[in-house]
């Protein structure tokens, strides 16, 4: 039997995760279609993939909170095409959507390829995602973005259950760099998924 690995996050994950995927919904709306094809510090990902990823990423985590049973695997395929912006918006929406109106899913146990977690953990890595890769669009689009350290926060407590060495030597993740002391939660999670 899996152990089931869990952030200890609390009901209000829920408000958070919405919080995330908020912003990146207004962030992709703020994406120029000429920078859709860019370079983002994802390799050999474009904005647009990134875009896709984390749509893919969203739909996974928000299929579990509306209790689809079984192993919780992302669809393939160009989940948003192109231009991106109102399909992304209506996934993240309806993601956000599943988890408060399945508050049971937070406690429900989440069958990921890399292992168990509790549902408010499953929640937490979708914040995760969608924290780091607004970052990465950003950047990759060229567009000014601020980080929420309040979510950047909820994100480290996630991020040492995913930023494995297992992860790191699979390419997920690039090796982690050492954050100036007193750093601040964005500047800290940035460091450890080794983006600069």
């Amino acid at each position: 039997m899996d152990i089931v690995r869990s952030a200890r996050l609390g009901a209000e994950i829920a408000d958070q995760l919405s919080d995330a995927l908020f912003s990146a919904a207004a962030l992709v709306d703020a994406v120029p279609q000429r920078s859709l094809m860019l370079a983002t510090p994802c390799r050999g990902w474009s904005v647009l993939d990134v875009v896709n990823h984390l749509a893919a990423v969203t739909e996974k985590f928000g299929r579990f909170a509306a209790v689809t049973p079984g192993p919780v695997r992302q669809l393939r395929g160009d989940l948003v095409g192109t231009p991106p912006a109102k399909k992304f918006r209506e996934l993240t929406g309806a993601a956000a959507r599943s988890w408060h109106e399945h508050p049971g899913a937070l406690t429900a146990v989440c069958a990921l390829p890399f292992g168990s977690f509790d549902g408010a953990t499953a929640a937490g890595i979708n914040l995760f995602d969608a924290v780091i890769h607004q970052w990465d669009i950003a950047v990759g689009a060229g567009i000014d973005h601020e980080m929420s350290e309040e979510l950047a926060a909820v994100a480290l407590r996630v991020a040492g259950l995913l930023l494995t060495d297992e992860a790191r030597l699979s390419g997920h993740y690039a090796a982690p760099f050492l954050p100036p002391a007193g750093a601040p939660p964005s500047v800290r999670l940035l460091a450890a998924t080794g983006r600069q």
